[in-house]
């Protein structure tokens, strides 16, 4: 079955073999070890990157061997990129966590007003179970039955989202599950404000009403323009999630 697993890696950086869950998209670049990340991610800049230089030249061979690596500059550059891409993600997570937690709140008189949350609540009634329901956002085979053309899955609390489709890029982080009743999850999506999704099931007769609620960290003006993408977008893309169970779409 396609989804999330555990299995052993080698560090793209230093070859030390570590455990790390995985999907349907590994990437070369990201598969770095604990000990790495301790070592890399308090740099930046060029320390970063003269640090990533080293540890590449020094685990050369091994690179030539396994990835047909012969020092082009392009590898270390995809490597560094790809560093400072998984700190703004985790650091992006965890602010938003930080301020759905806390509750936003405008900044003192004078000063520039602090984003606020937002929300945009979208309802499907949907004849199909909530089991049918909550599996469309906790399996990977769930998310491209109706959503993308990759998933990566990790259906914990902490475990990790990530969904591709025709050049977009969307990761997240769940943050709450209980089994056929609710599904949260953080949403950081290619050149969007991030936003908490917060999945709630509810049986009704031989179906399922689903209330889907986004909630943004941005400011008014920036969710003014975005709302309408929001309900848009995931409206028709949840019309299809409506469509796909109803039509028997077994996954």
């Amino acid at each position: 079955m396609a989804g999330m697993g555990v299995r052993d890696f080698d560090c793209t950086l230093c070859a030390r073999h570590f455990e790390m869950m995985y999907g349907d998209l590994i990437i070369i670049e990201e598969l770095i070890c604990d000990e790495c990340r301790k070592e890399l991610w308090p740099l930046e800049g060029e320390e970063l990157r003269e640090r990533v230089s080293r540890k590449l030249a020094k685990n050369a061979r091994w690179l030539e061997e396994r990835y047909g690596w012969h020092g082009e500059k392009g590898f270390e550059d995809r490597i560094v990129q790809s560093i400072q891409e998984i700190k703004r993600r985790e650091a992006n997570i965890a602010g938003l966590m930080q301020a759905i937690q806390k509750g936003a709140s405008g900044a003192p008189e004078g000063k520039t007003t602090a984003p606020k949350a937002q929300e945009v609540v979208i309802s499907r009634a949907i004849l199909a179970s909530p089991a049918q329901v909550y599996a469309a956002f906790t399996q990977a085979e769930g998310w491209r039955a109706w959503c993308c053309e990759r998933a990566e899955c990790d259906a914990q609390v902490g475990g990790k989202l990530h969904i591709y489709t025709d050049g977009y890029n969307a990761y997240g982080e769940f943050t709450e599950l209980e089994e056929d009743r609710s599904a949260a999850f953080s949403w950081d999506g290619d050149g969007e404000p991030r936003t908490i999704i917060r999945v709630s099931l509810d049986r009704q007769d031989d179906g399922t009403v689903m209330t889907f609620q986004v909630t943004g960290l941005c400011s008014e003006q920036e969710w003014a323009g975005f709302a309408g993408t929001v309900e848009g977008i995931w409206g028709r893309v949840l019309s299809n999630l409506k469509e796909t169970l109803e039509a028997g779409i077994d996954f």
